[in-house]
């Protein structure tokens, strides 16, 4: 009886690890899928402030170090802050992203110009490798990896599988969980309003400063995924407090819970997000040209 109930005790532990794995794999995607369109609004309003220049490689960008950054901060999660450890791994993270910055830039601009700054680059490094759009996408990048790894804190500090919970009852420090959610949740608030504060200035009188209109959808449509993936992703931390419950009171889960939790959470919201798409706007529209007589 005993072996068959420390069976039973394994199996649901593992029931309990498979969802956590699979809810962690999906909200990281999604908090990366989240930043990434917030950078189409940067790049949007620089490229309409800037003609000439296309900057779609940075959309791309955004999603590839958020990643990074979400699965740099995992894999360092025990190392000591500011550690000799944590300062070597840092670098070489750094020094990766850097030269990745450098040769995507040759990549968009042609490798011909490679060989035209490796000349320039004896004569004066500092000022020939660090060129204004390098330091631009440079500074672009860093706060897209920093963005990526507060989100990454935020949802490691919702995780808990039995081994974390039990070092929180021996330690007393509990994890208040449904706190970070909310903390969460405003990250994600402000992020949004400066998405919708960028979309905002795309609309101003381009005429009068000189630069092309924009077309209607910009800086809506990826507004709108923003949100969209947003929900999602606060449906699927609150999945992750529920789970937490679940452990403790040893109530069992089916495998894939966390896969359907997600295929329901984004069925809905896209259900709900079409309809308000396609409901008439002209009313309101109207109302705006009254007001504004």
């Amino acid at each position: 009886m005993s072996g068959g109930g420390e069976m039973s005790k394994r199996g649901l532990s593992e029931l309990f690890m498979r969802n956590e794995r699979l809810t962690t794999l999906f909200t990281h995607a999604l908090a990366s899928l989240m930043l990434t369109c917030a950078a189409v609004s940067v790049v949007q309003i620089a490229e309409y402030l800037l003609p000439n220049w296309d900057g779609t490689y940075l959309i791309l960008l955004a999603f590839i170090v958020s990643l990074e950054a979400m699965v740099s901060h995992r894999a360092m999660k025990g190392i000591q802050f500011f550690t000799p450890e944590w300062m070597l791994y840092r670098v070489a993270e750094w020094i990766t992203l850097l030269v990745g910055l450098k040769l995507l830039l040759y990549a968009v601009n042609g490798f011909g110009q490679l060989w035209a700054d490796l000349p320039l680059w004896r004569q004066d490094f500092a000022q020939n490798f660090f060129t204004g759009e390098y330091l631009l996408d440079l500074i672009f990048l860093f706060f897209v990896w920093s963005l990526a790894n507060i989100f990454s804190e935020e949802l490691s500090r919702l995780e808990g599988d039995e081994k974390v919970l039990r070092a929180e009852r021996e330690t007393g420090i509990i994890e208040h969980r449904p706190e970070v959610r909310r903390s969460l949740a405003n990250l994600i608030l402000a992020i949004g309003g400066g998405m919708i504060v960028l979309a905002a200035l795309m609309r101003l009188d381009w005429e009068a400063l000189r630069v092309n209109s924009p077309p209607p959808a910009a800086g809506v449509l990826n507004i709108l995924i923003y949100f969209l993936l947003a929900l999602t992703l606060l449906s699927l931390t609150q999945f992750s407090i529920l789970r937490v419950h679940w452990i403790l009171n040893k109530v069992p889960v089916e495998h894939n819970l966390a896969t359907r939790w997600l295929v329901y959470a984004m069925s809905f919201l896209v259900i709900m997000a079409a309809l308000a798409f396609v409901l008439p706007t002209q009313y309101s529209l109207g109302l705006l040209g009254v007001l504004g007589c």
